[in-house]
Parts: structure tokens; sequence; C-alpha cells
């Protein structure tokens, strides 16, 4: 198992080195907004809480903040990691980009497998 400390799955990397993608800026701003009402950040304790991902418009994959980003006041694109295929049986995951996915990456792609129109996930 791949764990970090708060990444509690099997997950694979591709080694492929993540892109610049358009949803880029829109996922940022999302993060933005949720730092500046509190919502995405570290605790006193170290922790880190919240993180954003985006549907991938071309693809049922989607981009997600990667794991201990919140201590960042600002992301690129290589803080992230593309998920391209999950298995809630196994608990496993496959992204690509150097960025560990967040812990919760198994949570955003249970909400995008069971509704199709969602574009973004916020916590």
């Amino acid at each position: 198992m791949n764990e970090t400390g708060v990444v509690k799955f099997h997950y694979q990397s591709s080694g492929v080195e993540l892109a610049p993608f358009p949803e880029f800026e829109e996922l940022n701003a999302a993060r933005q907004e949720m730092r500046r009402l509190g919502l995405l950040g570290v605790n006193e304790s170290g922790i880190g809480y919240g993180n954003v991902s985006l549907r991938d418009a071309r693809t049922d994959s989607f981009y997600i903040t990667g794991s201990g980003t919140g201590v960042l006041q600002s992301l690129d694109w290589h803080d992230c990691a593309k998920v391209v295929a999950w298995d809630f049986e196994h608990n496993w995951l496959r992204c690509e980009g150097r960025a560990i996915p967040s812990g919760e990456s198994l949570t955003h792609g249970g909400v995008y497998s069971m509704a199709g129109e969602v574009r973004v996930v916020l916590h």
C-alpha cells in the first residue's frame, strides 16, 4: 500500500509528467476561493484539509490537488494529479503526474462515477 499518513489507498503512477491542462485556471481559482474562505489550508497541528478536483472535459478522468498541498499559497499544474482509473473494490487508482493524489481521490471518483453532470468536487 502506498501510504503517506493521509493517503490510504494503493495507487499506481504512470510515470507520465502531467502536462499543462486547460482546466487548471478554473481548478486553481476554486482552490484560491476555498483558501480565502478558510475551507482549505493547514490547521495548527500541521494537518492539511480541503481539496479540489475538476473533471477532464474530454475523458472520464479528473484532475485533483495533490496530497499535502494545503500548505502551499499557490499551485502550478505540477501540484496536481490526473486520476485516470479507479477501483473501489480494490481501493486502488492510477494517476499521472508527479504529485501524489489527494487522500480523498477515491471519494471524488465516487462522486464523478455516480453523477455524470458533476464537473467539480470541493471539500
